[in-house]
């Protein structure tokens, strides 16, 4: 591939969409994740990118002849192009949190509150099983192969959106709603089987407590539900996979209709 003008303009807007996509992206954003290793991370990718996206996909017409006749569009171009980064990672980060949010729930309700830790990676101060869920996302992201699907989607996106374009954006509110009672609905049943679970444990207890006053069933509940909650999360794990790739595919499309898709 020879190296040419409209080549270089290429990866400089292929770069800024992916260099913003990670900042923004699930695991990426961690305060974990270095920013040398993000940054060596998108530079990868764009070559990657460059050499495997065929011309006609970019652009119509080669974008460094456009853009770099004049210097305010080249810059119009690549802040758009950091824009649909942006609005992708946003989106695929807002929905994937679902997994963090239920073990908040399930620390909540089975009293793991109590012991909250600071998390390096997210940087802020999480329980038990709060940081057991973000634990096993990532977990699950890479070793279901889910992160080719997010990264798929992510190249497709030269598709929707091509470089010489500039992103038309439809920040409705109807929209932004479903997505974050899309996260809150998943949380909730992520966390399902373990909340009913600890339902059943009180209601247990509490009749206990009819029929036994004397007894110190406060006492007693700890350690129950402390059982209860391992074994319930422990035996429904096995969803936890089906629910990530629901998750991802959601996101896709939320991504492409914000895009103007």
């Amino acid at each position: 591939m020879a190296l040419s003008l409209a080549l270089v303009a290429d990866f400089v807007l292929i770069m800024a969409r992916t260099m913003a996509w990670l900042y923004a992206a699930p695991v990426f954003s961690d305060r974990g994740f270095s920013t040398f290793a993000r940054t060596t991370t998108a530079l990868g990718l764009s070559i990657f990118l460059v050499s495997l996206i065929s011309p006609t996909t970019l652009s119509t017409t080669p974008v460094g002849s456009a853009a770099t006749a004049t210097l305010g569009g080249f810059a119009l171009l690549a802040a758009g192009q950091i824009a649909a980064g942006l609005v992708m990672g946003w989106v695929a980060s807002a929905l994937l949190a679902a997994f963090e949010s239920a073990g908040s729930i399930i620390d909540l309700n089975s009293g793991f509150a109590l012991s909250a830790l600071f998390d390096p990676q997210s940087g802020n101060q999480v329980a038990v099983f709060s940081r057991f869920t973000r634990l096993l996302f990532v977990t699950l992201l890479f070793a279901t192969g889910a992160f080719r699907q997010l990264l798929s989607g992510f190249v497709l996106s030269f598709e929707v959106v091509p470089l010489d374009k500039m992103p038309q954006f439809s920040f409705d509110i109807p929209l932004v709603v479903d997505l974050l009672s899309t996260m809150l609905l998943a949380s909730l049943q992520i966390a399902a089987p373990v909340l009913g679970a600890l339902f059943l444990t009180e209601v247990t207890l509490a009749i206990a407590q009819r029929f036994a006053p004397t007894a110190n069933v406060f006492i007693l509940g700890l350690p129950a539900k402390t059982m209860i909650t391992l074994l319930v999360l422990g035996s429904s794990l096995m969803f936890y996979p089906l629910f990530l790739n629901r998750l991802v595919g959601l996101s896709l499309q939320a991504s492409s209709t914000l895009l103007g898709g």
